[in-house]
């Protein structure tokens, strides 16, 4: 999309995230996120869940500076397949979905596969209140192409 620019940010854990306002956005336009508790309720737990983990936070701008899109990447112990690199958080405002999200996505695999980790797992939302789990091997073949085993 013309005049979206993207950055990548190492973040320490205990860091404010940079994403307070795309999270504002998030809440009013995801249901499911004040199921539980208010609308400022809701954008403290995730902000607070960001800022406890060291991470990587892939921004979106538009050509005004203002957040539209983001990853937030981070280290997980996931029952499942054990230590990996997670997509804990992922949301591209509606105005800009579409080829924001796909660039996103290509540059959070980026960063994935510069990791030590040899998976990464994200999670899609499908529709309000359901989602399903997904999980990639990072495995780099001889020739630097990524392996297709396992799909």
């Amino acid at each position: 999309m013309p005049g979206v620019t993207y950055s990548v940010h190492p973040m320490e854990e205990g860091v404010s995230t940079l994403v307070n306002g795309l999270v504002v956005n998030a809440i009013d336009h995801i249901p499911e996120l004040t199921w539980q508790s208010s609308p400022e309720e809701a954008f403290r737990r995730i902000t607070w869940d960001i800022k406890a983990n060291e991470r990587f936070e892939i921004l979106a701008k538009s050509e005004e500076g203002r957040v539209v899109g983001a990853v937030i990447m981070t280290a997980d112990d996931d029952c499942h397949v054990g230590e990996l690199i997670t997509v804990q958080w992922f949301y591209v405002n509606p105005d800009y979905r579409g080829q924001v999200g796909r660039k996103l996505v290509r540059l959070s695999r980026a960063i994935a596969k510069s990791t030590d980790f040899r998976v990464m797992a994200f999670t899609h939302r499908i529709s309000e209140g359901r989602y399903e789990i997904n999980y990639r091997k990072l495995e780099v073949s001889k020739d630097g192409q990524e392996s297709s085993e396992g799909r």
